[in-house]
């Protein structure tokens, strides 16, 4: 755990923990802006799985869940690691 990690709001905390439980891990994890707590996620998964996520205090926008309190946000995307690649690799 990042000394950050405790500034993560309740909100991302329990979306974070409702992945854990479906073993999708977080691709990507950053403290956007010191001053107001706001965080960057990022998950290789499809957004369709934001349908099946319980949540309140934040919007869906697009294939991202943004938070009411820090404006933290969670952007999902099915493209893999390997998908990234041009070469194939």
């Amino acid at each position: 755990m990042k000394q950050e990690d405790q500034y993560i709001c309740p909100v991302m905390r329990n979306l974070i923990d409702q992945l854990e439980e479906r073993n999708i891990p977080l691709a990507e994890s950053r403290m956007s802006d010191y001053h107001f707590h706001e965080f960057y996620f990022r998950v290789n998964a499809n957004p369709e799985i934001i349908k099946t996520l319980h949540f309140e205090g934040a919007k869906v926008v697009g294939n991202r869940i943004v938070c009411d309190c820090h404006w933290s946000t969670m952007e999902f995307d099915k493209a893999s690691v390997y998908e990234m690649h041009d070469d194939g690799i």
